[in-house]
């Protein structure tokens, strides 16, 4: 078995349509020195076949998994499954409705050359979008200003709040950090944020300002077809993961955020 710096997890669910985009996207990459690890979670589409013609192209550096009797188990233990058969010491994500700019490894790569202090990276992102809904533009644009501006510090505060990572396809973080997670959230459709709360609670995230991430917005995107009517109860269970694994550091943001919250009517 040969080892890899880098492992990028494909989670496949009847995306027929866009994963062949996906993974030639992924074996076109300038650097090629990473595996790609593809769990199909049940897909009763084609993206089996799919999946399968990419891997006769490169069969030392695709990796094919698969659930007991294809059964569909979610993306929460696919994920799981995935992460423990890479072989990298950086994991990486690109979703199976998404696509990389073709040296997105190479530019990955050369910055944790660069700053290999870095545990966290999320490059820059940019939408392609289907759906009729035009926030994520602005919400693409907000979160990038915002990474740019914090890169290398601690975004606690603000992710107790709100996710300000777009999307799985943007992130690279050590197996080490991600493997000590829980994966176990509330609601599945909201894995990313639910892990990346429980890391960015203590560990700096890095900013590459390149847009190496294409994120496609579409009426059948995992988070557009899911039924979340109670984000509080979300944030209530994550929370209760933080102050299980942290409680000092946890309760220093809420209680500094409260304080905040004070002093908010006064003008100094």
């Amino acid at each position: 078995m040969q080892d890899y710096p880098l492992s990028v997890i494909v989670a496949s669910f009847n995306y027929e349509v866009y994963i062949k985009k996906t993974l030639a996207s992924l074996l076109a990459q300038t650097n090629d020195n990473f595996e790609i690890v593809v769990i199909d979670d049940g897909s009763r589409d084609n993206s089996l076949s799919v999946i399968e013609s990419f891997k006769e192209k490169a069969p030392t550096r695709v990796k094919l998994l698969y659930h007991k009797n294809h059964s569909n188990l979610g993306l929460p233990i696919s994920i799981s499954y995935a992460l423990s058969h890479c072989v990298g010491k950086y994991i990486a994500f690109c979703e199976s409705d998404d696509f990389w700019e073709e040296n997105h490894v190479e530019k990955l790569m050369t910055f944790l050359s660069g700053n290999p202090q870095a545990s966290f990276v999320v490059n820059k992102t940019e939408v392609i979008n289907y759906s009729k809904n035009f926030a994520y533009e602005d919400f693409v644009y907000g979160s990038s200003v915002f990474l740019e501006n914090n890169s290398g510090s601690i975004i606690a505060p603000q992710m107790l709040s709100s996710n300000m990572i777009p999307t799985f396809s943007s992130v690279c973080v050590t197996k080490k950090i991600l493997s000590a997670c829980d994966f176990n959230p509330y609601y599945p459709q909201y894995l990313d944020y639910w892990l990346w709360r429980q890391i960015l609670l203590t560990t700096p995230i890095y900013y590459l300002s390149d847009v190496i991430t294409y994120w496609r917005k579409h009426n059948k995107s995992y988070n557009e077809t899911a039924n979340v009517k109670d984000i509080s109860k979300f944030l209530q269970a994550s929370n209760k993961v933080l102050k299980e694994r942290n409680p000092r550091v946890f309760y220093y943001y809420i209680l500094r955020q409260k304080f905040l919250n004070l002093l908010k009517p006064f003008k100094f």
